[in-house]
């Protein structure tokens, strides 16, 4: 699936957009299916350790992770893309159905940028905190966490989720149109936010899902959103943002060096690794990751 150009314009002057029909459900259900596997092998083990009276086997994918959290918040430790290097995870991001839509606004020579996520999002019943958490972020650009070589660069984060997600689940919620305000300075107090009088007053679209009477998705990950400025895919040659080494998603010009095949990096610490085989992705986090 390719941008028009209208929606090309629009991205460029709101800083974010929704993508409908992009993905379908084969696309992401490997991803799925190695997080069920996760999440059940965790279950067990907090099971044998008593820190769970229920495993909830039969729940559903979209609510067992928070039933579990129910009795016990360990659960979702280790879930993380960066604690859970799964092959599944790694070839998804170079899924070719999605580098289409980023390509629309980077051209073809993409790279996967380090920042990443997978996040469960555990109902309020279940949460003892309030404010910031890792399952509540608040407001922020990625680019507050970026190094400063890469701030002139275009990164785009995808934003994709697993199940249904709508407001009252805590879904996506984004500021459009402060792409001329740029980089808005953060402070460490509150979870690496936005300085409470630099927040624009601009109301948030709430991306959820099911898309509502306004759009049509294609299937159950049928919507996605793209936002400026934060991370998933940067134009080769740009700085990735933070000091790792990820792999080529997409260079025509070189197929060979894609994440499907083999590529050597060229770092003290990767010389002569195959970065680009999900063999080898854990120990590359390990190492290279504060």
């Amino acid at each position: 699936m390719r941008l028009s150009p209208r929606q090309i314009e629009s991205y460029h002057q709101e800083g974010v957009m929704r993508v409908t029909g992009a993905l379908q459900d084969a696309d992401l259900q490997p991803v799925i299916g190695e997080l069920t596997e996760v999440v059940d092998e965790r279950a067990r083990s907090l099971y044998a350790e008593d820190e769970l009276t229920e495993l909830h086997e039969d729940a559903p994918f979209e609510t067992r992770i928070g039933l579990l959290y129910g009795q016990s918040q360990k659960i979702t430790s280790g879930i993380d893309i960066m604690q859970n290097s799964g092959e599944a995870a790694f070839r998804f991001l170079a899924n070719s159905n999605m580098l289409d839509v980023l390509e629309s606004l980077l051209g073809p020579e993409i790279t996967c940028n380090p920042i990443q996520h997978v996040r469960a999002k555990p109902p309020d019943r279940f949460e003892p905190t309030r404010g910031p958490s890792f399952h509540m972020a608040p407001w922020h650009q990625d680019a507050g966490v970026m190094i400063p070589e890469a701030e002139g660069s275009d990164v785009i984060t995808c934003w994709l989720p697993l199940g249904e997600s709508t407001a009252e689940m805590g879904c996506m919620a984004v500021i459009p149109g402060i792409v001329e305000s740029g980089y808005l300075r953060h402070q460490k107090e509150g979870g690496t936010t936005i300085v409470p009088e630099l927040m624009p007053s601009t109301a948030p679209l709430i991306y959820g899902y099911p898309v509502p009477a306004d759009g049509t998705a294609h299937g159950p990950h049928g919507a996605s959103g793209l936002r400026r400025a934060l991370c998933d895919g940067s134009g080769i040659g740009s700085h990735r943002s933070r000091p790792l080494v990820p792999p080529v998603d997409r260079s025509p010009g070189k197929p060979k060096r894609c994440c499907r095949t083999s590529r050597r990096v060229n770092s003290p610490v990767l010389v002569g690794r195959t970065c680009c085989e999900p063999l080898h992705w854990p120990g590359i986090w390990h190492e290279v990751s504060p």
